[in-house]
């Protein structure tokens, strides 16, 4: 099991659909589908820095992408909803 942590001085500014900006902290888990292909797969697409910073920086812009969806208010009021939106877009 892998984390990625937005918080601290990495936290995550985005704009919501009002244009405010926002610094939004998180954190979520993913794991990999561990295969031969896959392994390899991720070899020659991320050579050997690995798939961890680009993944970090992926899930950074989809996420910035799902704030943008929603009005400043409504990110305070019903995480939940947020956080199954934001797990749709996986």
């Amino acid at each position: 099991m892998h984390e990625i942590r937005l918080d601290g001085r990495n936290v995550l500014t985005a704009r919501t659909r009002d244009g405010l900006s926002i610094d939004v902290s998180l954190s979520f888990q993913y794991q990999l589908k561990i295969t031969l292909d896959n392994v390899v797969e991720l070899y020659y697409k991320w050579g050997e820095e690995g798939y961890e910073s680009a993944f970090g920086r992926i899930s950074r812009t989809i996420l910035r992408d799902a704030v943008a969806e929603f009005v400043a208010i409504d990110m305070f009021k019903s995480r939940t909803s947020k956080v199954l939106t934001m797990e749709n877009r996986r």
